[in-house]
């Protein structure tokens, strides 16, 4: 079965091949095109299926992607990501390899949410699973996620000693390659109307960026912002000039798509950001294993 010749396709998928976002991809970047962080509908707020996923990937010319369900522990008491079937993902991964792994390289992936309801012990054991990549995030404050509260709620000042606290101990306990969205309450913010004067919080996240590149992890470049009233990187490109000065090397980069429509979306905007902070490489992953493809 070849791309877009299933009977549906055309009248399901004609937003992918009209996307917006398209044209930037083989005109403006001249590398290896890869989207490291993308969900698909097996994640709670995922709205297409792997396949929906991949083929969009497929027509914009991609060479890899990464889908990066979330995994915030099985808890029905938290009522948001409270469940993911590792059985269906890999069902899932297979399935698309077998039919599109001669096209583009799907990689297996998983964004790890931060919560005491996620022991390392409990990750560890997931991660006996074949995952190339995971991802470390924070989308909680005291049990209660970011997307579903009113964080202009919380004391702004211990709502980000919080954050970058949470980051660090992420990196101590947690065992995963790259910390995702660093610098999301900025996103959050933004959705209300507000923008934080970040040199108020630069010694955090100064200190947080060095637990991280002593740790051997990474940063990754999440284009979400751009969708949104942020209209920015997470993390920006100041951001990533001090974890470049502070001697990070590994990057990589994803839309954090959660519809076909988005898959990529961005992708050329956070190239220009790594470059301009002063890096040559992005970082692709297979088996946990990082590499290295020049921009």
């Amino acid at each position: 079965m070849k791309l877009l010749e299933r009977k549906h396709m055309d009248k399901k998928h004609v937003h992918v091949c009209t996307n917006r976002y398209k044209p930037i991809y083989n005109k403006k970047v001249n590398l290896m095109l890869v989207d490291y962080h993308v969900h698909s509908n097996i994640s709670e707020d995922g709205e297409n299926s792997m396949l929906e996923l991949v083929e969009a990937a497929i027509i914009r010319g991609f060479s890899e992607i990464c889908i990066t369900d979330h995994y915030e522990g099985d808890d029905k008491s938290y009522k948001f990501f409270h469940h993911y079937d590792a059985e269906k993902y890999f069902i899932d991964i297979q399935k698309n390899r077998q039919l599109y792994g001669t096209r583009i390289a799907i990689k297996a992936g998983i964004e790890v949410g931060y919560s005491p309801r996620v022991t390392g012990d409990k990750l560890a054991k997931m991660l006996e699973l074949p995952y190339d990549f995971v991802i470390g995030s924070v989308h909680e404050h005291d049990g209660i996620d970011y997307h579903t509260t009113d964080i202009t709620t919380f004391d702004e000042n211990e709502f980000f000693g919080t954050y970058y606290a949470k980051i660090e101990k992420m990196v101590a306990e947690y065992n995963f390659d790259c910390v995702g969205h660093f610098d999301l309450l900025h996103r959050y913010y933004a959705n209300f109307g507000i923008k934080i004067d970040k040199s108020k919080y630069e010694e955090l996240a100064v200190h947080a960026l060095k637990v991280i590149i002593e740790a051997g992890k990474g940063l990754e470049i999440n284009t979400s912002g751009l969708r949104q009233r942020l209209g920015d990187t997470m993390p920006s490109l100041d951001i990533m000039k001090m974890y470049r000065a502070l001697g990070g090397e590994i990057v990589t980069i994803g839309s954090d798509a959660h519809y076909a429509r988005d898959v990529g979306a961005g992708i050329a905007n956070a190239v220009d950001v790594a470059k301009a902070a002063g890096f040559r490489y992005l970082t692709v992953v297979s088996g946990r294993a990082p590499s290295f493809v020049r921009m």
